[in-house]
């Protein structure tokens, strides 16, 4: 996956947070946004500069069987309403995916993992209403 060159800030999302996602060292992340003064105050909507020379190599994610499910994004959903409706946390939905440099950015009929991705039998709720109503509801928020 290629490097996005930007990063904009969600809701709950952390300094360190990020620098994992995007799996760059902090210092690097910091040098290269040298307007944020404080890494423990950093706020929705802003933009982060990435450094993708400083990206570093990781491990494979999970084993897809593993997981609960595997997720086809769709037109107008985002991380935030999948996260909702499957009740799960944005950071682990990061987790399940380290493939994904911008979980933020996501694209229609893109596969993403579903947590917990532990094996576990866990129920998958009725999403597809979720998915919809949310849907519908972010574009009546526009």
């Amino acid at each position: 996956m290629e490097c996005p060159e930007t990063y904009t800030i969600m809701k709950n999302d952390t300094f360190n947070g990020i620098a994992e996602s995007l799996n760059i060292p902090v210092p690097a992340l910091m040098e290269a946004n040298p307007q944020v003064e404080n890494i423990e105050v950093i706020l929705e909507g802003n933009v982060l500069q990435v450094p993708c020379d400083q990206v570093v190599a990781t491990e494979e994610g999970p084993n897809p069987a593993d997981c609960r499910a595997t997720h086809v994004v769709k037109e107008r959903e985002t991380t935030s309403i999948i996260a909702e409706c499957y009740d799960v946390d944005i950071a682990q939905i990061r987790e399940a995916n380290p493939s994904l440099l911008n979980i933020t950015s996501l694209s229609i009929d893109q596969e993403i993992l579903v947590p917990p991705c532990d094996g576990s039998a866990e129920s998958i709720p009725a999403i597809e209403d979720c998915l919809a109503r949310a849907a519908a509801d972010d574009d009546n928020d526009r």
